[in-house]
């Protein structure tokens, strides 16, 4: 068992997730009642997005070990999410917080499920909490910054964004969202700037093309514009190929 079990972790620390699947399955062979096989089994799966796996597999590790799975109530609810399972997602982080009130990236991740909820002042709350306990979080920043922007708040939504890009400035999401606030704001010349450097960041973030698209359209630039939105278009973003039927 032994071997196996430190076959896996190599595995998963190289990034070879199909082979450390491999090793943890014929680790449990030997032992079932070793929580952590389970859980790095089901974060393996989860990086293939087989989260119908991965989440039984959280299950069996909380129930070997139910007083310290702060990590395996955040990774099951993180697969729970994957499935948009969000309600069952933000009670595992709800578990994870029982054991640990300061484990910071629950609060980021139940803020992420309560966005998506559209509950922004509830994932407000937890983005605070998150960027309290790491003041140099990146996507809290972010997203807290979209939440606000939902909620109508540009002025508060722009700083964040402005703080998320002072402190990554290669954090793609940040120019897109900051890019989203200005077309709100109607500065469509920023928000194209913000847009290109999100896709010089990312060179396949569709929604990056899609929404320069539209600025560059309203902007004047019709030509530039419908070569954005083929772009986006052929990297599979459906409501690009809606709005191409503007273009020539």
């Amino acid at each position: 068992m032994a071997q196996a079990l430190d076959s896996g972790m190599v595995r998963f620390k190289r990034k070879d997730f199909k082979g450390a699947i491999v090793s943890f399955t014929a680790a449990i062979k030997f032992d079932t009642t070793f929580a952590d096989i389970y859980y790095y089994r089901g974060l393996s799966e989860a990086i293939f997005q087989d989260f119908n796996k991965a989440i039984p597999d959280f299950n069996k590790a909380i129930s070997i070990d139910p007083n310290h799975t702060v990590e395996y109530y955040n990774a099951r609810g993180n697969a729970k999410s994957g499935l948009k399972d969000y309600a069952g997602a933000i009670l595992d982080y709800n578990k994870a917080f029982e054991i640990d009130p300061k484990f910071k990236k629950a609060y980021y991740n139940r803020g992420f499920a309560k966005a998506i909820q559209k509950d922004y002042k509830g994932a407000i709350a937890d983005f605070d909490q998150a960027i309290k306990l790491n003041p140099k979080d990146v996507e809290a920043y972010t997203y807290r910054g979209e939440s606000k922007a939902y909620l109508k708040d540009l002025t508060g939504a722009m700083a964040d964004y402005n703080e998320a890009i002072k402190i990554n400035e290669a954090y793609p999401d940040a120019h897109y969202n900051k890019g989203n606030a200005m077309v709100e704001q109607k500065d469509l010349k920023g928000a194209i700037k913000e847009f290109g450097r999100a896709i010089e960041l990312n060179p396949k973030y569709a929604k990056a093309y899609y929404a320069r698209g539209l600025a560059r359209m309203d902007f004047g630039q019709a030509s530039g514009g419908c070569s954005d939105l083929h772009k986006s278009a052929d990297l599979g973003y459906a409501k690009a190929k809606e709005d191409m039927r503007n273009c020539k």
